[in-house]
């Protein structure tokens, strides 16, 4: 279900595992890299993250019970708002 792995032991740069859900996304010729992951080799919930082209970002504050729901959120935000949002250089909290 992840496409990375980490030693979850180490403190100081805690690894991170990311969801297959996690890569680039384009619509209308706006493209975006979408972030779904949580700290590798636990069971915590899944955090969402958008970033654009000049690195500005989107951040959802609430955490997802998985990969999948988060995913299912960000496909509902573009039919919602569109893909336009995430065109802003300053970041965004959902």
């Amino acid at each position: 279900m992840t496409n990375r792995a980490i030693d979850p032991t180490e403190t100081e740069n805690p690894e991170i595992e990311y969801s297959v859900h996690s890569g680039p996304h384009s619509h209308n010729g706006v493209e975006v890299e979408v972030s779904i992951f949580r700290l590798a080799g636990t069971n915590d919930e899944w955090t969402l993250e958008v970033e654009n082209r000049l690195g500005g970002s989107t951040i959802w504050e609430d955490t997802f019970p998985s990969d999948g729901a988060a995913y299912s959120e960000f496909i509902a935000t573009l039919a919602k708002d569109g893909i336009e949002q995430f065109e802003f250089d300053d970041p965004i909290v959902h």
